[in-house]
């Protein structure tokens, strides 16, 4: 689960960081809240998956070509 955090858009720039996650979508459950989808899209985790987050995160992501969804 990929938390928020007030330097998301700083920490997927982080190469070395990025490259040390080793996930698996097709055994593991992995989530997000909040700006934590920055870090699942800069994973490719998100192709073609339309997601839901807070209003901050949002512009973010459909600048980087995310499908985002208004919540219910």
């Amino acid at each position: 689960m990929f938390g928020s955090v007030k330097l998301t858009r700083t920490v997927i720039q982080d190469e070395k960081l990025m490259s040390g996650f080793q996930l698996d979508p097709s055994g593991q459950l992995i989530g997000s809240q909040c700006s934590g989808a920055l870090i699942m899209k800069r994973l490719g985790l998100v192709e073609n998956i339309p997601i839901c987050s807070d209003l901050v995160t949002r512009p973010w992501l459909i600048e980087s070509g995310v499908q985002v969804i208004n919540p219910l």
